[in-house]
């Protein structure tokens, strides 16, 4: 039977807390898949209309979302927690 170590241990927790950056990182698209599954859209129109709304009120939250879990994906990869 082998004993964990501190080192796999660490990993385990970055990855751990990589999956959970990425679903923080990743909550204005489900909030968006949310509305246009209640909302459901029938025509073209009607769904341009819904990806440009939720272009315009999530787009920047989700752009410096993305850029910030990039960076912090890149640190758990490079130093661990």
């Amino acid at each position: 039977m082998r004993i964990p170590t501190k080192a796999s241990s660490n990993g385990f927790l970055s990855f751990i807390a990589g999956i959970i950056i990425w679903m923080i990182a990743l909550i204005p698209t489900w909030i968006f898949i949310c509305i246009r599954w209640l909302i459901n859209p029938e025509g073209f129109w009607q769904e341009l209309a819904l990806i440009v709304a939720a272009f315009i009120v999530m787009g920047w939250l989700q752009g410096i979302l993305l850029i910030f879990c990039i960076y912090a994906t890149i640190f758990l990869i490079s130093e661990g927690i």
